[in-house]
């Protein structure tokens, strides 16, 4: 995918976020421009844009939103010393910037936020997650965005980390590939929320994700599936639960 020029990459990753707008039914958005990146394409009477470190002065405090879009550094040192609700964290500059923003979604509503590959995976990530969901806020989704997404600014491609007031048994994790991927993708992940089938992408327990670096969905299953050929009859996500989630680099 990394012949795919920048637009296109940005494209897809707009298709996704209009859908998963759509489905949800969102009706007031916050998207902060952060970072350099520009990946989050979404305009309109109801988005406010708010930039750089200091977006919180252009918000106002009574403010909620229904969708918030996080266009995030990636992993800004040195960390810094932040308290979110009875938790004092020490933590990376652009998890800051995410803490804060979840604190400003509407019940019901969601956040996605562009994080470095690792996301959660680390300690200091376990940290964030328990501050998180101590205040009522979930990762229900871990999306791979399309690769070289990010050039020519950094090599690194990075995950959508996606937030909601809902708590969840499973993470659902998936790659945009392309635009009519990319809705699948978004219609996928909220039925999961809602209990329906899942076909484009996997449903992962809560307590297993964390070792997740990068999931290269496709390569994965294509190793699954050449490994595992006694287990056709199952779904992916049946497949998945019975290899004890190898999918996992």
């Amino acid at each position: 995918m990394n012949n795919i020029d920048k637009s296109t990459k940005i494209g897809i990753v707009t298709e996704f976020v209009a859908e998963l707008k759509s489905l949800f039914n969102s009706e007031s958005c916050l998207k902060l421009a952060i970072s350099n990146f520009s990946v989050f394409d979404i305009e309109g009477s109801t988005v406010q844009v708010a930039r750089g470190f200091d977006w919180a002065s252009d918000v106002s405090n009574d403010s909620k939103f229904d969708l918030i879009l996080g266009d995030l550094p990636l992993a800004v040192k040195p960390n810094m010393d932040f308290e979110f609700g009875a938790h004092k964290l020490k933590i990376r500059r652009n998890w800051i910037e995410l803490v804060k923003a979840v604190k400003l979604m509407k019940e019901g509503g969601l956040g996605i936020f562009l994080l470095e590959p690792t996301a959660f995976s680390s300690n200091e990530g376990l940290k964030v997650e328990k501050a998180l969901n101590s205040e009522g806020f979930y990762i229900n989704a871990i999306i791979n965005a399309p690769q070289g997404l990010l050039l020519p600014e950094t090599a690194i491609t990075p995950v959508f980390i996606v937030i909601t007031t809902k708590i969840t048994d499973s993470i659902y994790v998936a790659e945009l590939l392309n635009e009519v991927q990319s809705r699948n993708v978004a219609s996928n992940y909220f039925s999961s929320l809602n209990g329906g089938d899942v076909k484009a992408g996997v449903m992962i327990p809560v307590n297993s994700f964390h070792s997740f670096h990068r999931i290269k969905i496709k390569q994965q299953i294509e190793k699954l599936e050449t490994q595992y050929k006694e287990y056709e009859e199952y779904t992916l996500g049946e497949l998945a639960a019975e290899i004890n989630y190898m999918i996992l680099l």
